[in-house]
């Protein structure tokens, strides 16, 4: 294996280092740790004995398990517009794993894995083997950095631990201060916290430590803040760095369209990206979907929402039971078809209320459960089950509660609750707004749009369309 490698100053667009290596795979293995420490050498940077003794660990002396742990690391770029391609990342993790019991790092990655699968399924199998095998890395190397990492991505994804989250992640900071992915997991943890500088401190520090990579994090919490100006520069700058990139291409539309109502560029912008796309086994990648269908929505052209979803190469989408039936009641009712939307919510329903039986404490289920029940008029159980997820979450979650407070006014605004309704719109339109699970972010636009038309005649409500948007505190 013949591998070239080259130090370069991205900054200044300076060459400072490069060397050659020819090596076996079963002698490759450690090259990383080997790198890292040339590379400090020609910087003249000093490592502490510490530092020194974890660059000098090999991941494994098995070169197979090695071998597919790469292949796990590579596959987990795309995996996730694919659940065939997800489950294959799993299995090589397993298959890696299986051939060295002791390669931790593998078992680190593999957790880490597993709690983003747990947010996707919610099933308990994830999130106990994402536990199990955080645990089982951190006693074959208690100092690894990607063990702490994992257990604490256990804590944050699938327990909304967040003390605990911070402890495991802080723990690695300190040894790693200038690590991107740290950062960046650190950051999303800020977030969640409400500590919303100290979150961007830590997305801007990422990406200027990688500046040829888009990260687009800090875009995204201008976004939350509603800092529509910034994320427009921020968003043009990470197109700088990937032009073709499609998931910053796909968030700087939603931003434009949900933000700044500016429909056109939303456009400008999908119509770069070709539809529908589909991954390497010939199926549809349907990320780019609920935007698009967002946009007509927000342009109220159900006719052309409608078409999207007939014309989507999908039986049914790739999420829980009776999403595509959702999306076909919510153009239904925006027409003004309500017998019609009604039929289908109680075809959903009939899906959701298990759902919900299955995982009681979830307010993901909870929450679109409140609505359905909203939306078929059945007042006290639309109240109870969305009032319900808003009290599923920590008191201390800044992305969560406002998000679930959200679909809480739209229950209150769809039973005739009006007043309280508004009250709790004035109270979130002051607070950041992170889209949770399919819960839009509430914005000037958005309450323009169809779902809120119950409370057109509000006099207090007409007042905050008329009004320039509040300055979101943080």
């Amino acid at each position: 294996m013949l591998v070239t490698v080259q130090l370069i100053d991205a900054i200044h667009d300076r060459h400072l280092w490069s060397e050659r290596y020819d090596r076996t795979l079963t002698n490759s293995i450690g090259l990383q740790g080997e790198l890292a420490t040339e590379i400090a050498h020609s910087l003249r940077a000093q490592l502490d004995p510490e530092e020194k003794g974890r660059l000098a660990r090999k991941p494994t002396s098995n070169p197979e398990a090695y071998v597919l742990y790469l292949q796990a690391r590579e596959k987990e770029r795309t995996a996730l517009s694919s659940q065939e391609d997800s489950i294959a990342v799993d299995a090589l993790y397993d298959r890696a794993v299986s051939l060295d019991p002791q390669f931790a790092s593998a078992m680190a990655r593999q957790s880490l894995w597993n709690s983003g699968l747990y947010r996707q399924e919610r099933t308990q199998e994830r999130k106990d083997k994402a536990q199990t095998l955080a645990v089982q890395a951190l006693r074959v190397a208690p100092d690894l950095p990607e063990a702490h990492i994992a257990l604490g991505e256990w804590f944050r994804l699938t327990e909304r631990n967040y003390d605990a989250a911070l402890k495991e992640l802080e723990l690695v900071a300190r040894t790693m201060p200038n690590n991107p992915e740290i950062l960046g997991r650190l950051g999303y943890l800020y977030r969640r916290q409400g500590r919303w500088r100290e979150a961007l401190a830590n997305f801007h520090r990422a990406q200027e430590l990688d500046p040829r990579i888009p990260h687009g994090e800090e875009a995204e919490t201008a976004v939350a803040l509603r800092d529509w100006k910034t994320a427009r520069v921020l968003f043009r700058h990470l197109l700088e760095i990937a032009p073709d990139d499609v998931r910053v291409k796909i968030n700087f539309a939603v931003a434009l369209m949900n933000g700044e109502g500016d429909f056109a560029a939303a456009r400008t912008i999908f119509e770069t990206i070709p539809y529908p796309r589909y991954d390497a086994h010939g199926q549809p990648i349907w990320d780019d979907l609920f935007p698009r269908f967002r946009l007509l929505m927000l342009e109220r052209d159900y006719a052309g929402a409608e078409r999207l979803l007939v014309d989507f190469p999908f039986e049914e989408f790739p999420a829980p039971p009776g999403i595509k039936d959702i999306f076909f009641a919510q153009t239904a009712w925006a027409k003004g078809d309500q017998p019609r939307a009604r039929e289908l919510f109680e075809k959903v329903l009939r899906d959701w209320e298990p759902l919900v039986r299955e995982h009681p404490d979830d307010p993901t289920f909870t929450t679109w459960l409140g609505l359905l029940y909203a939306y078929l008029g059945r007042k006290e159980e639309a109240l109870r089950e969305s009032r319900r997820a808003v009290e599923l979450v920590p008191e201390n979650d800044a992305i969560e509660r406002p998000a679930y407070s959200t679909n809480l006014a739209l229950a209150y605004a769809l039973t005739g609750e009006s007043e309280r309704a508004v009250t709790l719109i004035e109270q979130l339109l002051t607070k950041p707004a992170v889209e949770v699970q399919g819960v839009h972010a509430i914005t000037l636009t958005d309450l323009r749009s169809w779902r809120w038309d119950a409370l057109r005649s509000n006099p207090r409500f007409q007042e905050i369309l008329a009004a320039p948007e509040p300055k979101t505190v943080y």
